[in-house]
């Protein structure tokens, strides 16, 4: 048998940590997919107002059960909606009737797609983590009422695109399935209209009252907040779908890949 002299054991004994070292460590960071969606139940709490079609027809139910197979391909283990977290424990009370047949979904997309998709996946609960009011606050109100006299250019441009996406939406909503739409919703090109339509508001009140910029800085403050919570309920290896307001999407992402503790898919992968 070939001897292996002292000098090539020892270098072999060297080699092996750096080899060690040099393989990639495995990313068990938590996987999460965000799932911009408008609001089925029609609250017309968001600045841009439009009608819906109504989701307990018949077709729209068939259609809201399509997106839920769709999305159990995912395989989140668990699901995050856009409720407010002060809210989670009436909320999975409910949850726990619907499973067991004794509770009747509203309108809402948290029950149409968050209690439906929670259940076919065998979850026991859903995470609430919504934090703050609305998008429509009277800070964005007010930035809007004092850009129409103080910076038409800006109102005009705000007013035009919020009209074109409503003309839009409404077309869809009678032309397109619930598929459809939120294919195109979690597209790149419509999750950019909607996040510039913030940042060009924040021109309004420049180098005087700035009422723009601290209207937009209180829509990052909140979604900062529901950043926070969706952190804190992530854990390494977790897979979680997040049901939010399309407007959320393009900022909840962004910093969740700045922080670098969760890994974003594309939930375009799934539908």
């Amino acid at each position: 048998m070939r001897r292996i002299s002292a000098a090539a054991f020892l270098a072999f004994l060297f080699v092996l940590p750096l080899a060690a070292q040099q393989r990639k460590p495995v990313d068990d960071r938590a996987l999460v997919a965000i799932l911009g969606t408008y609001h089925f139940s029609n609250p017309k709490l968001d600045y841009a107002k439009f009608e819906v079609a109504d989701v307990m027809s018949p077709q729209k139910q068939r259609e809201i059960a399509s997106v839920v197979r769709l999305l159990v391909r995912f395989r989140p283990n668990k699901v995050a909606v856009e409720w407010p977290l002060a809210d989670s424990e009436k909320t999975n009370v409910d949850y726990r009737k619907y499973v067991a047949g004794q509770f009747e979904l509203t309108r809402n997309e948290v029950h149409q797609i968050g209690f439906r998709l929670a259940k076919q996946i065998g979850l026991k609960q859903v995470y609430l983590i919504d934090q703050g009011g609305s998008p429509q606050d009277t800070s964005l109100n007010a930035a809007v009422g004092y850009a129409r006299e103080k910076s038409p250019a800006v109102f005009e441009s705000f007013n035009r695109q919020i009209n074109e996406f409503t003309t839009l939406f409404e077309k869809m909503q009678t032309e397109k399935s619930i598929l459809e739409i939120l294919r195109y919703m979690n597209s790149p090109a419509a999750s950019h209209a909607n996040h510039k339509l913030y940042i060009e508001l924040a021109e309004v009140g420049a180098g005087d009252n700035f009422i723009g910029a601290e209207a937009v800085a209180g829509w990052y403050k909140r979604n900062l907040k529901i950043y926070a919570n969706l952190a804190a309920i992530s854990e390494p290896g977790d897979r979680i779908l997040v049901l939010y307001g399309q407007g959320h999407k393009p900022i909840l992402e962004q910093i969740a890949i700045d922080s670098e503790k969760i890994r974003i898919v594309d939930v375009l992968k799934y539908l």
